[in-house]
């Protein structure tokens, strides 16, 4: 049974000032594989636990899991999962990587769907969504508001999924991480109503500078890591920006597209 929530993201204070921290780099490897292609290939995973039979206040957390084909992984969770509260990060093993992209980039998960005939409104399931890119094409968005139930999904799946805990749980904390960038298209009617000339202009050239949004728009409702640098760069972006006539987190795109852009995971706005 497939349900639709709403895409709720927290947009104020995107561009905020930050702390500068440190923690271990990528591998030799992994930041090769990065300077060879703008767009690496990636898989992530939504999962909005069921709370029913759960105390107030002790609610199982929502999850995000990101994984790159260069073996970087992201693990984020919160109470809410427009507001992330705990990120984690590091390599995992080119076996492991393999293994998910293989058994994601299956019909049976990209294409999953009812079990069941005549499903109650309300299920006592967690519910997934799942995203995958491949060689610069997007094969699925995922994202909170489309999401299947697990049992859904083929075993094999539920497996990695309960895999993907327990390899994030002995990850340290992303201190490197300043925020989880995300991107959903605005409609036309939507950007009418607001005004166009209410969105923040980007053009190709300053798009380069920028690879964690142009990421978080090709791959929209991925959560994209953005760094010391990036921050840095969207911060230079927001100085240059009038407050009266232009609304944060609202962007056009060489002045076609229109995107939404939002940081569920934003440690300072809290």
């Amino acid at each position: 049974m497939r349900r639709f929530l709403p895409l709720l993201f927290c947009l104020a204070h995107l561009f905020m000032p930050i702390v500068v921290t440190s923690q271990k780099p990528l591998s030799e490897s992994s930041r090769q594989q990065k300077k060879q292609s703008p767009v690496i290939d990636a898989l992530w995973i939504n999962i909005l636990p069921f709370r029913g039979d759960f105390i107030p206040g002790k609610y199982p957390k929502a999850t995000y899991f990101d994984l790159q084909s260069d073996g970087r992984f992201v693990f984020a969770e919160g109470d809410d999962p427009s507001i992330l509260e705990v990120v984690r990060s590091g390599i995992v093993s080119e076996k492991l990587v393999r293994r998910a992209f293989q058994i994601v980039d299956k019909p049976s998960v990209l294409d999953a769907d009812d079990t069941d005939p005549g499903e109650p409104i309300f299920s006592d399931s967690d519910w997934v969504s799942v995203g995958l890119m491949i060689d610069g094409k997007l094969k699925a968005s995922g994202g909170w508001a489309y999401q299947e139930e697990i049992k859904d999904y083929p075993v094999e799946f539920r497996n990695l999924v309960a895999e993907l805990k327990r390899v994030a749980a002995s990850l340290p904390l992303a201190t490197t991480i300043k925020a989880l960038l995300t991107a959903a298209e605005v409609e036309t009617k939507r950007v009418e109503s607001m005004g166009r000339d209410r969105y923040i202009v980007l053009d190709e050239e300053r798009l380069k500078l920028l690879p964690v949004l142009k990421q978080a728009i090709l791959m929209s409702r991925r959560m994209v890591a953005v760094d010391e640098t990036q921050m840095s760069r969207l911060a230079e972006l927001a100085k240059l920006m009038d407050p009266k006539s232009t609304y944060w987190g609202l962007y056009t795109i060489r002045g076609q597209g229109f995107y939404e852009i939002g940081a569920p995971y934003f440690p300072r706005a809290r």
